[in-house]
């Protein structure tokens, strides 16, 4: 398929990119010969993102310019943001369990309720304690040796 040989094409274009290029629109657009907007754009460029985490390279959207490759630092505030979108997916699955109609349920229905809704309790703990750490050991700040000097 030809969308395939795009997105490898895409890849190995960014791969040799230093971090914090920008890649413009049209320089993909040309690069894959299709039309930057097009569904098959975005298309090749997604799933080249998702090539690319592989090989430890990320991009990220510029508004109305292109992407830029990450630099290698900001890797860590990357994963924190999709942590935390993660954590509100979670948190949005419980507020569900919460208002579940368990009263209409079927006693297989209740029996399969109340088996994820003892899990995601603690799943909830477990990622509210994890949220506070991550922030807390993300946080930019000087050694404690720096600190003495």
């Amino acid at each position: 398929m030809q969308t395939n040989k795009q997105v490898e094409k895409l890849v190995n274009y960014i791969v040799e990119k230093d971090y914090g290029t920008i890649i413009y629109h049209q320089e993909i657009a040309s690069l894959l010969g299709v039309q930057y907007g097009s569904h098959q754009y975005s298309s090749i460029v997604q799933r080249a993102k998702k090539k690319l985490l592989e090989v430890g390279k990320m991009i990220d959207c510029v508004r109305g310019q292109g992407y830029e490759i990450i630099m290698p630092d900001n890797y860590t505030d990357s994963s924190v943001k999709e942590l935390i979108g993660g954590a509100r997916k979670i948190d949005k699955g419980a507020k569900i369990m919460r208002n579940a109609p368990v009263q209409k349920m079927s006693s297989a229905g209740l029996e399969s309720y109340n088996l994820v809704n003892d899990r995601l309790h603690i799943l909830q703990a477990a990622v509210a304690g994890a949220k506070v750490e991550i922030n807390m050991l993300s946080q930019k700040r000087q050694h404690p040796l720096e600190l003495a000097k």
